[in-house]
């Protein structure tokens, strides 16, 4: 299959199956509404709607920040901002594994239209399994973070360390240098992310098709790619696809604000167009490298 093929393909399916985008749209106004009840509105019944104006340097106003409701206000606010953030993810990951389960479904039966129905049921079947996987991805990705923190910490010492070099020939080498490190570091980290994002998304794809385990789904997914490079290719282009479709809309949104007159009034219908388009964009990305793999997997994964 040609990078082409895969991204027809992939619009074929997600636009085969555009309530996913309705779905999405529909969980993340619900999230936002609860929001409101979980969040904001507790917060304003414990603050009795008073504004916060402490100012942490004078001692005065600490100790009525320590002993006023702002402080049991802070407290609760975090608990269930944590409790909300606990419910959104769930409700993501739910829909997210029920959408991968439909664009599976539409990759392997031609007659195959969606449902709400169908969704639910490929939403209960792949949770877990995607649950599971998504799990071990954010710690891996933690890890992978803290991995560049270090770096960059260490970079920093090796970087102090250089600027006490006497100026002079050394000094020019050194900046020549310090240039050249720079432009590496952002060709190394940019090729991370690429491969970060593309192991976890074929990842997830091997774990809805195989119903495999998280190491297992991840090892598959880097044999595949490994094997198929097109695949690799494809996912990645789709991916700056993806970024330039939000940045743009990102503008869009700022070019509408600064409507006279009717700027507040485009504001809203301009933020569901623009959600609509990202949904759907992210979901076409996420079937092209499914469509990939469904193409090639007999053939290329072991």
């Amino acid at each position: 299959m040609t990078i082409g093929e895969s991204f027809k393909r992939a619009y074929d399916v997600v636009g085969k199956n555009w309530p996913l985008v309705l779905v999405n749209i529909v969980s993340s106004i619900i999230l936002l509404v609860l929001f409101g009840l979980m969040v904001v509105l507790p917060l304003m019944s414990l603050t009795g709607g008073s504004e916060f104006h402490y100012s942490f340097n004078d001692p005065q106003e600490l100790k009525e920040f320590l002993t006023g409701p702002h402080l049991k206000a802070a407290l609760v606010g975090c608990l269930v901002f944590l409790f909300w953030a606990l419910v959104a993810s769930v409700i993501g990951i739910y829909i997210y594994a029920g959408a991968l389960g439909v664009m599976k479904e539409a990759l392997l039966r031609e007659d195959w239209k969606f449902s709400l129905s169908g969704f639910f049921k490929e939403a209960n079947k792949q949770f877990w399994p995607v649950m599971g996987y998504l799990a071990v991805l954010f710690l891996v990705g933690v890890g992978f973070v803290l991995a560049w923190v270090v770096f960059f910490v260490v970079l920093g010492f090796a970087g102090t360390a250089f600027k006490s070099v006497p100026q002079g020939g050394m000094a020019v080498v050194v900046s020549v240098l310090g240039v050249f490190l720079f432009i590496a570091v952002a060709v190394v980290m940019l090729g991370s992310v690429f491969i970060f994002a593309s192991l976890g998304a074929y990842g997830a794809t091997v774990v809805v098709f195989r119903d495999a385990s998280v190491w297992g789904a991840l090892k598959r997914a880097w044999v595949f790619l490994w094997a198929n490079q097109r695949a690799f290719w494809g996912f990645v282009l789709s991916l700056c696809i993806l970024w330039v479709v939000a940045i743009g809309l990102a503008l869009g949104g700022l070019i509408v604000q600064v409507i006279p007159g009717l700027g507040k009034i485009l504001a809203l219908p301009y933020d569901v167009f623009s959600m609509s388009v990202e949904v759907f964009a992210t979901y076409w990305s996420t079937a092209v490298a499914m469509s990939f793999y469904e193409a090639h997997r007999r053939v290329y994964s072991p």
